[in-house]
Order: C-alpha cells, then structure tokens, then sequence
C-alpha cells in the first residue's frame, strides 16, 4: 500500500506556547483514518508568518473538534519539530497544514 500524499485529522487544538519561529499547538486526535499517528497527541507548529492559521486553530470553544487537512512535505526529517506550519510524523514525515474547519 503506498503512502498517503494527503490526510485529515480531527480533534480539538489547544495552545501550547511559542517559540522563536511561530506558535506551538497540541492537537489531541480523535480521529485518524490513515493512521499516520499511533500518538493521541500530535504537536503541531504555526509559523508566525501564519497568523491567521493562528487564528483559526484558537477561535473557538477549547473542546470544538476540528478538521485539520494536511499534504506531505517531505520524508526523512531531521528533527520532530520543523519550521513548517504542520507537523512531523512517527515517521520523521512532515505534514503541511492546508485547510483548518469544523466537524
């Protein structure tokens, strides 16, 4: 089976903090149906040249689960934490964050 080149993940996202090139977000899963986590928990990161991804991830009542689309990025990642508005995988695969909206 080959990999996905685009994924949906729902859940509820929660600030986390910031560092020097954006904000942190913690995005606790409620559904995967590609599996591409085995984690409940997945870390994301909003460049700060995203604010209005910003935005739309705190714009709402801390339990409103949303739908977040991602593309693949690139495989083979050197660190978990990349200087993309995303995340990266078990599988050191960075996810770019495409589309934020509700369930």
């Amino acid at each position: 089976m080959s990999e996905p080149t685009a994924i949906v993940l729902e859940g509820t996202v929660a600030y986390a903090g910031d560092l020097s090139m954006g904000a942190v977000y913690l995005l606790t899963v409620t559904r995967d149906d590609a599996h591409i986590t085995n984690d409940s928990t997945v870390t994301l990161t909003v460049l700060a040249s995203d604010a209005d991804r910003s935005r739309s991830l705190v714009d709402h009542e801390p339990s409103t689960v949303l739908r977040l689309r991602f593309t693949r990025l690139r495989d083979d990642e050197p660190y978990a934490t990349m200087p993309i508005t995303g995340f990266v995988d078990d599988r050191m695969t960075s996810w770019q964050l495409d589309e934020i909206g509700s369930v």
